[in-house]
């Protein structure tokens, strides 16, 4: 597993604990739960590339907007991973 900070609207942040098989939905749907959002289709995620929000396909898998170490065993080594970030 991996954790995912969503950077909310309010400036407020959600880390949450993802698979890596993962897709945009699986957090989408996890974030809507634990903010008890029912109008869906006001919101949706991004990701901030090259300066640019990149609206996440969420039928895709996270692997796909992530950099390639994202996959890899966070168990190696002392350092804790930091969480990679996505807006709402």
């Amino acid at each position: 597993e991996r954790t995912i900070c969503v950077l909310l609207p309010n400036k407020k942040q959600l880390d949450i604990r993802v698979g890596l098989k993962s897709t945009g939905q699986d957090v989408f749907s996890r974030v809507a739960e634990l903010l008890g959002i029912k109008e869906l289709y006001f919101f949706g995620l991004t990701v901030l590339k090259d300066n640019e929000h990149i609206f996440l396909d969420l039928e895709e898998k996270l692997t796909k907007y992530f950099p390639k170490d994202w996959r890899q065993d966070s168990g190696k080594g002392s350092l804790r991973r930091r969480p990679f970030p996505l807006l709402l």
